[in-house]
């Protein structure tokens, strides 16, 4: 598939990286023929345009995915054709990989053709595939299970193209949440022609999100439903702007749901994370001891006790991928992912006597959650809604040396989420833009005297500045920070020295962290003819002042 070779899709990630369903028995790896009701397409003709513009030394030809359904099951036919044009391209092409679930996915091997000067050498049947479990995101503290198949095609030359079908078969992510698709039409480099076919079955309502107009759509009946074709020829990558809002992304991706809204799928994972769950007596020993306070202190007092004690490891195996695990089991083990610790939370807070949700939203692409249809892959983080006395708010669990309140506190950025809700919420709500989300105050003092130039530097940090800055002393020692900061000074004041090691003050519950530092350059320092007729009196965006002592 490209988006195993081009990109990553932003869609499949942690929350949401496994399949889940009772319909499915445990799937494995096979080698096989292709649907009947698959197509096969005829390799396009190169670009000579799209070729001088391909990097690394590969040439996409072809991208063709077919989807159909099987009763509830997904089946997936991926094909990609690329050609080796330079030397540097050989070890990519010739390493055939991809992934399944085992628990709750099938995969197979449709096709390995190799095609030099139009002839086709067949390697299916006659490679060992190895298979192995590698967990790409283990750094990231996630385990998901994933398998992986790889091949190694041998004696492959410059000039050959591979032409790789994969087929995968898997049970829906949500038992009863409804059809849907997501895949890319456009991509990181050029592909002279990219096609998706979707056999959407009668019954079954269609939504279809808006796609440029450069993407070609044929629609046709067929026995059982229609037959939905979208075909992109000669695409050129699109150039971003730096800094481009996500949801604002010109690729051109099919998304494609059996929802008009969200109250289906809310409703069916509301039912697990609204439930109520016991907890360990030592621990609601702990939030009763929370319950004399008002209750915004006792919510935030619950929220650091998550955050603080329970560290974060995911455990997305199977239906891990999906549901949380019974909080009584995070505390116990003392770990937990995103949807971990927002349950946890939701359940602490209802033990206190406060209304709140688990919600869903996206790390990066949460910006872009309004444009999206009803699936529960676009999501990849959990987070959790706050009803206090008739305001909303939003609490990441996943938080690390986050400190002051709702209101003094850094609060989500992810743009949008979905409360998962017994009866249904059926839109995203929008999460509240914090102005100051990066306040950083810094005061340069120079005092000048007899025997040189005293600088005295008070920075104070706010909302996520102080978390990051609280992060930043909790895990670096002081010293190599303050090696940092003079190394800094030293670029505008050469011969500069640090007279003490940086002092730090903290004030959690104000959420307001303060640094001082304290430098010193001799007169013979300060004698330097650049320092004499340029002097600097700011070295960052500060207000800085200045005493004449000489």
């Amino acid at each position: 598939m490209l988006d195993g070779q081009l990109r990553i899709a932003p869609v499949v990630v942690a929350l949401f990286a496994l399949l889940i369903s009772g319909a499915a028995e445990a799937g494995g790896f096979h080698k096989g023929d292709a649907p009947a009701w698959a197509e096969d397409l005829p390799i396009p003709a190169e670009i000579p345009a799209q070729r001088k513009q391909s990097p690394d030394g590969i040439y996409f030809l072809l991208s063709d995915d077919q989807i159909a359904w099987q009763g509830a099951d997904k089946l997936s036919y991926s094909r990609t054709v690329t050609k080796v044009i330079e030397r540097a391209g050989l070890e990519r092409v010739a390493a055939i990989s991809s992934d399944f679930a085992p628990d709750f996915e099938d995969l197979t091997l449709v096709r390995l053709n190799v095609i030099r000067d139009g002839k086709i050498i067949a390697w299916r049947d006659k490679l060992k595939e190895d298979i192995f479990r590698r967990e790409t995101r283990l750094e990231s503290g996630i385990i998901d299970g994933t398998l992986t198949v790889f091949l190694q095609l041998p004696d492959l030359k410059v000039g050959d193209a591979v032409d790789v079908i994969w087929l995968h078969r898997s049970a829906p992510v949500i038992k009863g949440a409804g059809q849907a698709v997501y895949e890319y039409l456009d991509y990181r480099v050029p592909v002279a022609e990219t096609r998706v076919v979707v056999h959407w079955p009668n019954g079954v309502p269609l939504h279809v999100a808006a796609l440029p107009n450069r993407i070609e759509h044929v629609a046709t009946p067929e026995t059982g439903g229609q037959r939905l074709e979208w075909r992109l020829l000669n695409a050129m990558p699109n150039k971003l702007e730096d800094n481009t809002p996500v949801e604002n992304d010109p690729d051109a991706a099919l998304r494609i749901s059996a929802e008009a809204d969200w109250t289906r799928f809310s409703s069916l994972l509301a039912e697990y994370y609204q439930a109520d769950y016991p907890l360990p007596p030592e621990w609601l020993a702990r939030l009763d001891a929370l319950k004399s306070q008002p209750a915004e202190k006792a919510a935030i007092a619950a929220l650091r006790m998550v955050q603080d004690d329970i560290r974060y490891v995911s455990l997305s195996v199977g239906a891990g991928g999906i549901y949380a695990r019974p909080p009584s089991e995070v505390i116990t083990s003392g770990f937990g992912d995103c949807k971990d610790k927002a349950l946890l939370y939701r359940v602490m807070l209802h033990h206190l006597g406060i209304d709140a949700a688990v919600a869903l939203t996206d790390v990066d692409r949460g910006y872009a959650l309004e444009n999206e249809l009803p699936q529960p892959s676009v999501f990849d983080h959990a987070i959790v809604q706050v009803k206090l006395k008739g305001k909303t708010y939003w609490a990441d669990a996943t938080g690390s040396y986050e400190g002051g309140d709702f209101t003094t506190g850094a609060q989500p950025d992810y743009g949008f989420a979905l409360p998962l809700r017994v009866k249904g919420q059926a839109f995203l709500e929008p999460l509240p833009v914090t102005p100051e989300r990066n306040s950083t105050f810094i005061t340069e003092t120079f005092r000048f005297t007899f025997i040189g130039v005293f600088l005295d530097v008070q920075a104070e940090y706010r909302h996520d500045a102080a978390n990051w800055k609280r992060q930043e002393f909790a895990v670096k020692p002081a010293q190599e920070i303050g090696d940092g900061y003079l190394d800094y000074y030293r670029g505008h004041y050469p011969g500069l020295r640090m007279t003490q090691t940086i002092t730090m003050h903290d004030d959690r519950d104000r959420n307001i962290f303060t640094t001082h530092e304290v430098y010193f350059m001799s007169r013979a320092a300060l004698a330097e003819p650049d320092l004499l007729t340029d002097f600097s009196f700011a070295c960052i965006n500060s207000w800085s002042s200045g005493t004449m002592d000489l």
